[in-house]
């Protein structure tokens, strides 16, 4: 994480390891207050992504709103946003909220994460 403070915050800059090649993130906005999180993830020759989470109080917990808007680069782009599918997004979601569910549960990620 490249960033003044060391954590996540606005123009923070970190990489994953990603195909075809490694992703670059960039934090766009981080309001704490507002559970307000959005990043441009860029994987070179793939996808551009802005991501936004927005967190909300919701019955006897937390609700998370999530959007992921995919633009592609080139030809595995287009082969990635063709299977991009309402259904492929729910299970996405689905997977998302089990690994942060236990995170916050037992402090440690699922194993594949």
């Amino acid at each position: 994480m490249i960033t003044d403070s060391g954590v996540a915050e606005r123009d923070g800059i970190f990489v994953t390891e990603a195909a075809p090649h490694d992703a670059v993130w960039v934090i766009t906005r981080h309001d704490a207050g507002a559970g307000i999180l959005q990043m441009i993830k860029i994987t070179p020759d793939h996808t551009v992504c802005k991501i936004e989470i927005a967190l909300r109080a919701g019955g006897e917990g937390t609700r998370a709103e999530i959007s992921y808007e995919y633009t592609s680069l080139g030809p595995l782009g287009d082969a990635f946003l063709k299977e991009f599918t309402e259904k492929w997004y729910q299970g996405f979601m689905e997977e998302w909220e089990a690994a942060l569910n236990h995170y916050l549960t037992t402090g440690e990620m699922l194993a594949g994460n």
